[in-house]
């Protein structure tokens, strides 16, 4: 067999894999951050929630809290 006649198999481009696997980091950081963003925000929003609640009058207030236990007034 001559040499020169064989096909010649290239390697396969490593940057490929790289810039594979750095899109996967950056789609996992990415990710991260949203959910912690999001999960920030529910919990101001829980947090405004119980300071509206303070906020209201007695009367709010009874009517509120006997509604979830579910006592008629």
């Amino acid at each position: 067999m001559d040499m020169d006649k064989k096909p010649i198999i290239e390697p396969i481009d490593l940057s490929t894999g790289i810039e594979y696997t750095w899109a996967t980091i950056a789609a996992a950081v990415f990710a991260v951050i949203i959910v912690s963003v999001l999960l920030i925000l529910r919990n101001r929003r829980k947090q405004k929630n119980t300071f509206l609640i303070v906020g209201l009058s007695d009367c709010g207030k009874t009517l509120i809290f006997s509604t979830w236990v579910g006592l008629r007034i």
